[in-house]
């Protein structure tokens, strides 16, 4: 999408930023009314099919840009020098897309985790997450109780986000030596 002009991109542009426009509890109402007649309420594939719904769009937002930046004259370079197309992903689009691929799995980690209404509802409240067990605590006024899970969130997330910078800090500091 970053590279090519074809029919329907504008469509398939405003389907893959849909989620973000409707109202979120809309959304997630009607998604569970159709789970219920198919059958997957409850259901772990439903959960993950939701949290992916509402985390595809950012993480091919920042695909799209980051595959932008580059352009396709690295992937025509490959071409002409005799790479077929798997070569040419597997050994130019894969690294050069390495950043926003990393970007991308952040913020589908944080968006999913911060996934309360989806998980409760598609979930059937089979699946406890931290967001899950936080918001009765904050409804109920218990609100130490809260924090601490709060703290919690806090933590589970921004450890993996430390220890993926140190690991760039330290690979970005390999490759220049």
């Amino acid at each position: 999408m970053s590279h090519y002009d074809f029919r329907g991109r504008k469509l398939l542009n405003l389907l893959i930023y849909l989620p973000l426009i409707i109202p979120s509890t809309a959304l997630i109402t009607n998604m569970d009314f159709m789970m219920i007649k198919y059958g997957i309420n409850g259901s772990y594939f439903g959960v993950v099919s939701v949290h992916c719904m509402f985390c595809l769009p950012y993480a091919i937002k920042l695909l799209e840009d980051n595959l932008a930046l580059y352009g396709d004259k690295y992937e025509g370079v490959s071409t002409n020098l005799g790479a077929n197309w798997w070569q040419t992903f597997i050994r130019v689009t894969l690294p050069l897309s390495k950043n926003g691929l990393k970007g991308a799995i952040l913020m589908t980690y944080i968006v999913s985790m911060t996934q309360y209404l989806a998980t409760l509802m598609i979930g059937d409240g089979k699946y406890l997450t931290l967001s899950v067990r936080m918001f009765p605590f904050t409804q109920a006024g218990r609100y130490k109780i809260a924090a601490i899970y709060a703290i919690t969130f806090l933590i589970v997330t921004i450890i993996p986000l430390y220890i993926i910078e140190k690991v760039l800090i330290f690979r970005r500091g390999r490759h220049l030596s």
